[in-house]
């Protein structure tokens, strides 16, 4: 077996493009504006329901840090 050397992106240009096409292939295409109104919606809702389980954690922290401090 021979050594082979990856041909690796150097770089801060290599990079850049190399998460813009990263990028371009992660967004979503959408047959009409229905379909990406509704997607949006359930990102939201979704996003909602996550900064409620966050709150909700922090608060039982919280009161639980101050039940153990005394």
């Amino acid at each position: 077996m021979g050594n082979k050397k990856a041909n690796l992106p150097i770089g801060k240009k290599a990079n850049e493009s190399s998460a813009n096409s990263n990028n371009k292939d992660k967004k979503r295409q959408f047959k009409d504006d229905d379909e990406e109104n509704e997607h949006l919606k359930k990102r939201e809702k979704h996003n909602e329901e996550v900064c409620i389980m966050i709150d909700l954690n922090l608060t039982h922290f919280f009161f639980w840090n101050l039940k153990r401090s005394g």
